[in-house]
């Protein structure tokens, strides 16, 4: 009987080994997948998924150091919203590097929907430099468009669209003695699929808000 005993104990032991050095294996394969995506293209800014340590979906209560934005009048330049950051949902987070290759930043913007991260926002006097980065990273954009362009002003949008993450820039510039020169860069980075659940939210809370003003304005008749 102990033979028969240790016998089994042998094999279970066995058994456990092995598994370990499956889960071990599958490890280091997963980890080999996600190097293999190097920076300079959109695939790699699919694989980040979100910004520096932060994923899209991260929940805020996990997120250290945020503070309720107070900054306003920014149009968010994703998506074309129009949506003024600094509302509910949105935040600054202390201890952000604010500097992106050589472009300064301003303080770094997150917002969040159902308490999920789905937009991080970036604001910058240096939108050159800002753009310069952000090719080196995510390789030729995916759509370059003019917008407006006067004798004191231009803007040039900048898209990278990958499957599952997006990202804009757009790139002001300034009249300079005679010569339209590079000023400020407004950077969004979205999760596509929370965007979209964030933006048919707001789309429903609008319906309903015009639905009850629309009932307030029958009884006051």
């Amino acid at each position: 009987m102990k033979a028969i005993s240790s016998g089994v104990a042998a094999v279970v032991l066995l058994l456990r080994l092995a598994s370990m050095a499956v889960e071990t294996d599958t490890k280091k394969a997963e980890n080999q997948g996600k190097e293999r995506v190097p920076p300079g293209s959109t695939a790699y800014l699919d694989d980040r998924n979100g910004f520096r340590d932060l994923l899209f979906g991260t929940l805020r209560g996990s997120v250290r150091g945020l503070s309720h934005s107070e900054r306003s009048g920014f149009k968010s330049t994703g998506r074309g919203t129009g949506v003024l950051l600094g509302g509910p949902g949105c935040y600054t987070r202390s201890g952000d590097s604010l500097k992106i290759g050589k472009a300064n930043l301003w303080p770094i913007i997150y917002c969040f929907h159902n308490d999920r991260l789905f937009s991080v926002n970036i604001s910058t006097a240096e939108g050159a430099q800002l753009y310069d980065s952000l090719e080196a990273i995510w390789g030729k954009e995916t759509s370059l468009t003019r917008g407006a362009v006067t004798g004191e002003e231009a803007h040039f949008t900048t898209e990278w669209r990958g499957r599952r993450v997006a990202a804009r820039l757009e790139v002001s510039f300034v009249n300079l003695l005679g010569q339209l020169v590079p000023s400020r860069g407004d950077l969004e980075i979205w999760s596509i699929s929370l965007a979209a659940e964030h933006e048919s939210a707001e789309a429903d809370a609008e319906r309903r808000r015009k639905a009850t003003q629309g009932r307030s304005v029958e009884r006051d008749m």
